[in-house]
Formats: C-alpha cells, sequence, structure tokens
C-alpha cells in the first residue's frame, strides 16, 4: 500500500472500511483501557485520524499528530463534520513534538492533489524549556507509526504516564519503512529489556474491505496488493476473492485480518532516554539502567478488554 501517497482513491477505499469495519473501535476500545476516562492522549503517527475520532468519546482532549498535510487536512475536516471537539489535529513531526521542533500547522485539504510525505526528521534535541507546556498526557498511542523503542523514548521526553504500541506481525519488508514485529515473544523479550514492566499481547481484528463493484475491486488491488499481483490481477481472479453481500451500495466484501502485537507499560517521565533504533530514530536502548522493581511473575501478556 502506498501509504506515502495519499490518492483520492486511497483516502476513498480507506474512509469506507473506516466506516463499516469495527477495527478502529475496537483499537480505540483497547487504548482507553489504558488511561483513565476524559484523560488527555496523544495520537503519535495518527495519519487520516480514524483513531484519533474513535477515541473521540473516551478522551477528554486527543492531540493528534502526523508529517502529512493531506492527512490532517483531512481529519480536521472530519471531526469538524463529526463534531469532535475534543480532536486536535496539529501537522508535525511527531518525534519532535513538544521539544521546540516544527511548529504545528492545520493545512487546507489539497483536494485530489496528491501529497507525498516529507523526509523525517532524524534529530531530537529537547530542552526542559522547549517541552509541551501541557505536559500531563494520560497515554501516548503510537498505532503502527513507531517501534516500541522509539515510542517509549518519545513518550518518556513528552512527559506521558504510559504509552501504548501497536505494531503489524508479519516478516519485515525491507520496501515497508514502518516498524513490524516478525516474532512477538523475542519482541516482548527485548522491550522488557527496555522496561521490565512492558506488558504485550497478540490480537486480530476485522479490517475487512467493502467494495462497490468488481472494477472497484480492481482498482483496490492494483493500490493495496501490488507486491502479491506485481503484473495486475484481472476481474475474474479478483471475482473469486471476495463474498457477496446483500447490500445495495457495496455489494462485494474482501475479508481482511490484521494480527497485531500490542505493547504498554508506564514510562520514567521526563527521561533524557537516549540510543538509537534500528531506523535510525532516538529510542530507549541503550539508556543507562534504573532501579525498577522486578517484573510481575507469569505470562507477560496484557489483559486489555
Amino acid at each position: 500500500m502506498r501509504m506515502s501517497c495519499w490518492t483520492p482513491d486511497i483516502l476513498r477505499f480507506m474512509e469506507d472500511a473506516d466506516r463499516l469495519s469495527p477495527y478502529f473501535r475496537d483499537l480505540a476500545r483497547l487504548a482507553a483501557a489504558q488511561c483513565p476516562h476524559g484523560g488527555r492522549v496523544l495520537d503519535a503517527g495518527c495519519g487520516m485520524g480514524q483513531l484519533s475520532l474513535a477515541l473521540a468519546e473516551h478522551a477528554g482532549h486527543i492531540d493528534a499528530v502526523d508529517r502529512s498535510e493531506q492527512a490532517i487536512a483531512h481529519l480536521a475536516e472530519e471531526a469538524r463534520r463529526a463534531e469532535a471537539t475534543n480532536v486536535h489535529p496539529h501537522c508535525a513531526d511527531m518525534f519532535a513534538w513538544g521539544t521546540g521542533g516544527r511548529e504545528s500547522h492545520i493545512p487546507a485539504r489539497p483536494g485530489n492533489k496528491p501529497f507525498r510525505r516529507s523526509p523525517r526528521c532524524r534529530t531530537w534535541n529537547p530542552s526542559p524549556s522547549s517541552r509541551q507546556t501541557a505536559d500531563t498526557y494520560d497515554l501516548a498511542v503510537f498505532c503502527l507509526s513507531a517501534s516500541f523503542e522509539d515510542a517509549y523514548a518519545a513518550a518518556c521526553r513528552i512527559g506521558a504516564q504510559r504509552v501504548l504500541v501497536i505494531n503489524k506481525i508479519h516478516a519485515h519488508n525491507p520496501y515497508d519503512p514502518r516498524p513490524v514485529v516478525d516474532d512477538f515473544a523475542r519482541a516482548l523479550e527485548r522491550n522488557q529489556a527496555i522496561d521490565p514492566q512492558a506488558r504485550g499481547m497478540r490480537i486480530r481484528l476485522d479490517y475487512g474491505q467493502p467494495l462497490r463493484s468488481l472494477e472497484d475491486a480492481v482498482t483496490y488491488f492494483s493500490l493495496f496488493r501490488t507486491r502479491t499481483y506485481p503484473n495486475g490481477v484481472a476481474r475474474e481472479e479478483v471475482a473469486g476473492l471476495l463474498q457477496r453481500r446483500d447490500d445495495p451500495e457495496f455489494p462485494y466484501h474482501l475479508p481482511v485480518w490484521r494480527d497485531l502485537a500490542v505493547f504498554s507499560c508506564e514510562t520514567k517521565r521526563h527521561r533524557e532516554v537516549r540510543g538509537i533504533g534500528w531506523d535510525g530514530l532516538w529510542d530507549a536502548t541503550n539508556a543507562p539502567a534504573e532501579p525498577t522493581s522486578p517484573a510481575p511473575s507469569g505470562a507477560a501478556i496484557c489483559k486489555v478488554p
């Protein structure tokens, strides 16, 4: 999926899936269980803001931060339409958020013009005087946007009380810069080396794609399944992969399930965590050790409803 280019077709397919699948509602309930009702949440790397909007009924204040101008403009429009006044979109680099880095703004949505993301900022040098003034986030959420190492370091620096990191579970693809988990047990062990209180669990969520026609399905596969079908996919081939539904608007449905690794823990607030992660961003891998209480015995699985 070409997430670096928000074309009208990509936006349309994602909007249809977001409206009709329970995926982001399920993620919002999972995130809400990690912070008090009505609390302050940072949705870091929010993309089009589907999770931010789903969290609106649970949180009192949500800062939704992403580098994509088109994605943030889309979120601002959707938040106004939904009257989600507690969702605050910010176009900024999430790894410079609250540190005196790039100031945020909400751009005008550029219509049908595709937008390519700018290169990610590779440095982060916060000073105590330049941090976010309202540095009392109850939860910082990094959904498909950062490794645990980078997210944990960011949450520590910002002053969030708790961090929740959600990654896809599948083999790493060198052409996809987003972090993934290919071995859950090893990932959890690595995260607990960073903070013994880190907990994790594996979940599978429904993110099926509704489709208006077989021609629509061919367009979808040409955008989202290019590695599986590098030479394109025929209309007859697509038809065998779809379910028929009694819905005049969306008579076809493509079953899609996402396997996710969910990691969470409390943070050491305002700690100057240093180190370099797999993608060259700040993380906690080489942070100085601090005294911590021993991890609880037994299975290291979060019990998040």
